[in-house]
């Protein structure tokens, strides 16, 4: 997983019912070690950064992988709400692909400075966007990071490990990134550059806070291969993004 060994059982599930939606014969990987990482001992020495990441990762029963996705179709995430739909039927404004499958992974494009950017989609990952560091030293004259910024601790914990203090930029912010011919309203912190967690990975990673931003309804449609989002961006209490 990600590059990693894990201890688990693969089977298959007779029928899995989402909502209005049932599916049948639906593979499956049991992590025998459950969702935690095995070496978060590594967080010891920080009580409270140790049990947040416990309770996260204790709440955490099943994570849906994408070929059941692509089985489901069409479905919607209602940010305001905390809710996932499934429509019976939705018609887009457009219809031309913005998300691809590699065979690895789903992928995403994006433009940095007017340069391609392919990310991989990843709705678990608390980030907005990753850069690969390969990806910052091909076009390192073309893409600045911001010297000046205070940057805080970068950490990671993954169901395949805790990675911790790891280097990092930060994208300037009068560098411009469109997705779907729009500029991306943006927070000074919000895209890093550092070397992908996922092997083999293309340019980088988009995260849950990149689709939260596209507005408070999310549609992925596996049909069509294409994202979209409709009204306001849902605000943190207080102002602010998520």
């Amino acid at each position: 997983m990600n590059g990693k060994n894990v201890r688990a059982i693969e089977g298959v599930i007779d029928s899995v019912e989402l909502g209005n939606v049932k599916l049948y014969s639906i593979p499956v990987m049991v992590l025998l070690d459950g969702f935690t990482p095995t070496d978060i001992d590594l967080l010891n020495n920080t009580p409270e950064k140790r049990a947040k990441v416990e309770d996260a990762f204790n709440k955490m029963q099943v994570i849906l992988g994408l070929p059941t996705m692509r089985l489901i179709g069409q479905f919607k995430f209602d940010w305001k709400n905390k809710s996932l739909i499934f429509p019976q039927r939705h018609s887009l404004k457009k219809t031309i692909p913005n998300i691809y499958n590699n065979g690895l992974w789903l992928n995403t494009q994006l433009s940095i400075n007017n340069l391609n950017y392919s990310g991989i989609v990843d709705t678990g990952a608390l980030c907005f966007i990753d850069i690969d560091s390969a990806f910052y030293e091909k076009h390192k004259g073309l893409i600045q990071i911001d010297t000046l910024a205070q940057k805080p601790p970068l950490n990671y914990a993954m169901v395949t490990g805790v990675y911790r203090n790891i280097p990092y930029e930060l994208l300037a912010q009068k560098e411009k990134i469109y997705f779907n011919n729009k500029i991306l309203h943006r927070c000074p912190n919000d895209v890093q550059i550092h070397k992908a967690n996922y092997s083999k990975a293309p340019t980088g990673m988009v995260g849950i806070y990149f689709f939260r931003r596209l507005g408070s309804k999310v549609l992925f449609d596996f049909q069509n291969m294409r994202i979209e989002g409709n009204g306001k961006p849902v605000k943190k209490k207080g102002g602010g993004f998520n």
